[in-house]
């Protein structure tokens, strides 16, 4: 898959050679390069560059003369914590570079007139050598976030970002739940969330769980297994954990993992996706210091620092969550239907 080298540089003639340089550059190091003003389609031009520094493998900023604009998107290419190659005419002549991106890889560079000329096979030179690096070029805005002990309770202040601490608050309070599940995975589960949710909760009848899986073999046998086990301790769990598969693999296709619908039939409904881009059991071992670190109230444990956490669950927008209800209610009723359960309808 060919990697993505986004260029950040003013619009103006003098630098049509310099863009021509990095282009050739990355096409020998095999990566697929652009900038803004060249691409065919421009559309709003600034969502257009936050979009390709999104989707960038590796920015290359050429700060020679420090425009605005170039510096401003730098700094978001450093937010999203993308490497970033810095080029600078200043450099070559003697010039400094701005206080913040003092220490940062920087390719002095002498203005080429011609692709083909001595300056231009320079930098060149240069850049390809930067590509072929292996090591991962750090930002000073991505060194701090590794750096500093943030903490688990706001992750980094986005109301969208869940933890397993807020995923479990917030299962905890829901009088009940709609699961769209690629796997049957409750045994795998931390054993605070396993107690919290299932002994104390849905054994017990105090809440509603209905979940969604495609009809594969492996969840065929963990949900006879799961229901055998809770029968022994509740004869009547079916009243309260319903799970159904369902052979229409399209309800599932866009799944990370899972989705969980709190409180479908309320004001207050919420939905959250499960650590997208997770390798299943990937973080298991983060939740379980998670959820020690909350009894204990060690709030040492809790920080980003220590965790190495690498991905969160994210709360979905209610009115997102509302149409989930509206699909999730007719995926269930028509296999309820199509089995002549009506008993299990919503």
């Amino acid at each position: 898959m060919q990697r993505n080298c986004y260029v950040l540089m003013p619009f103006a003639p003098e630098f049509d050679a310099v863009y021509e340089v990095i282009l050739g550059a990355a096409r020998d190091s095999d990566f697929d390069c652009a900038r803004a003003d060249k691409k065919k389609d421009l559309g709003l031009i600034t969502q257009g560059i936050m979009m390709d520094i999104l989707l960038a493998d590796i920015v290359v900023a050429d700060i020679s003369g420090f425009n605005p604009n170039v510096l401003y998107e730098l700094g978001i290419a450093h937010t999203l914590g993308k490497p970033t190659l810095l080029i600078s005419q200043e450099l070559s002549s003697g010039g400094r570079l701005p206080f913040d991106i003092t220490h940062m890889a920087t390719i002095p560079y002498t203005r080429p007139v011609t692709v083909g000329d001595a300056h231009a096979r320079e930098l060149n030179i240069s850049i390809q050598r930067y590509f072929s690096e292996s090591r991962i070029h750090h930002n000073p805005v991505s060194i701090t976030f590794a750096a500093e002990r943030l903490s688990l309770a706001n992750h980094f202040g986005f109301g969208f970002l869940w933890g397993f601490a807020r995923t479990l608050e917030e299962s905890r309070r829901a009088h009940d739940a709609w699961v769209v599940s690629t796997k049957l995975y409750w045994e795998r589960l931390n054993a605070q969330f396993y107690r919290s949710i299932l002994e104390e909760r849905i054994l017990l009848g105090k809440r509603k769980e209905l979940v969604l899986l495609p009809d594969t073999e492996e969840n065929r046998y963990r949900k006879n297994t799961v229901m055998e086990r809770y029968e022994t301790v509740n004869p009547k769990v079916e009243e309260f954990l319903k799970i159904l598969l369902i052979s229409d693999s399209r309800a599932f296709a866009f799944l990370p993992t899972e989705i969980s619908i709190y409180d479908a039939g309320t004001h207050d409904v919420r939905a959250i996706i499960l650590e997208p881009m997770a390798v299943e059991g990937m973080d298991h071992e983060n939740d379980t210091r998670i959820a020690a670190a909350l009894n204990s109230n060690n709030t040492r444990d809790l920080r980003l620092h220590n965790l190495r956490e690498s991905t969160f669950d994210l709360a979905l927008p209610k009115f997102v969550a509302e149409q989930m209800c509206v699909a999730f209610k007719r995926v269930w009723n028509e296999e309820c239907i199509h089995r002549d359960m009506k008993q299990w309808l919503l």
